[in-house]
């Protein structure tokens, strides 16, 4: 797990310019898979950069509405109700 830095409001520039610095500094250097899951926020343009340095990234589905159904006492995503 790589943490990259911290701001309170991430948006979708951010998060790609945070992509960026770690593949100028050789962080990607030997990073074979990025998972994620599908916030707004993971643009195409993550996509590419992570594409470029030839990582592969993997979509998941939403660990926030997952993680929702798990503290409602539902067990899992199927019965979250967000």
């Amino acid at each position: 797990m790589l943490v990259l830095g911290v701001t309170g409001n991430p948006d979708s520039a951010w998060v790609t310019q945070q992509a960026r610095n770690l593949a100028v500094g050789g962080g990607l250097r030997g990073l074979r898979f990025l998972i994620r899951d599908r916030d707004t926020k993971f643009t195409g343009s993550l996509r590419r950069v992570f594409r470029s340095e030839g990582v592969t990234v993997i979509e998941t589905r939403n660990f926030l509405e997952y993680a929702a159904g798990w503290r409602s006492g539902g067990g899992g995503y199927s019965s979250c109700s967000l």
